[in-house]
């Protein structure tokens, strides 16, 4: 089982650092092959982050299958500040590029890490403008790189338990639900299209039919 990640809009997934005189913020790649990934931690905070807002909603609709659902959540994900047998069961990988990808990559080696951070990367410029003057503000130049639209990323998903169809369609639509991610996601970045791939039979619809309505 694994999550599917499109990147709709050019999408910058930093690492908290950048380049001296040339970047702001750099993505996270991997300093060997130059290969851009998002962390597993970032993937499972935006999952978490769309479950609360569909718990929520449930809440607010008053739907009959709210507790079942947060069963599953406290499973999938575990409880706030919960003790160590309370976490959740499900860990979530690095999302890489497809492995044929990575693979081809790995056996040319034709290329250095910094070529191939290129090829799938590129440099946005933003400032901050007077309003008044109409002109750039001085010191607010900032350099972003991002990766670029309609690459697709990957994150293998393991589950130290069974995973009950009610799991699977929380967890489907936990995923659709997550619309936005990484830096600058109010600012025209980060449009995602994230999909619950190798599952059997189609839980986001399951999980559409069980509460009666769309997401």
């Amino acid at each position: 089982m694994r999550l599917r990640i499109h990147l709709l809009s050019d999408s910058a997934f930093g690492r908290g650092d950048g380049i001296a005189g040339l970047l702001n913020s750099e993505v996270e790649h991997d300093a060997l092959t130059g290969l851009p990934f998002i962390k597993g931690r970032t993937v499972k905070g935006l999952l978490v982050e769309a479950c609360a807002d569909l718990l929520y909603a449930l809440t607010i609709g008053g739907n009959p299958a709210l507790a079942d659902f947060n069963t599953a959540a406290h499973k999938l994900f575990g409880v706030p500040g919960s003790r160590l047998e309370d976490t959740g069961c499900l860990h979530i990988g690095s999302a890489l590029l497809a492995d044929d990808l990575r693979q081809h990559l790995h056996a040319i080696q034709t290329y250095t890490p910094q070529q191939v951070l290129q090829a799938f990367t590129a440099v946005r410029h933003q400032t901050a403008v007077d309003a008044e003057q109409g002109k750039p503000l001085d010191g607010t130049l900032r350099a972003t790189r991002v990766v670029v639209r309609n690459t697709v990323f990957y994150a293998q998903l393991h589950s130290e338990q069974a995973l009950t169809s009610t799991d699977e369609q929380l967890l489907a639509a936990c995923a659709h639900a997550v619309k936005r991610g990484g830096q600058n996601r109010t600012r025209g970045l980060g449009a995602l299209a994230v999909t619950l791939t190798d599952v059997s039979g189609d839980p986001l619809a399951a999980f559409i039919q069980q509460i009666g309505g769309a997401v």
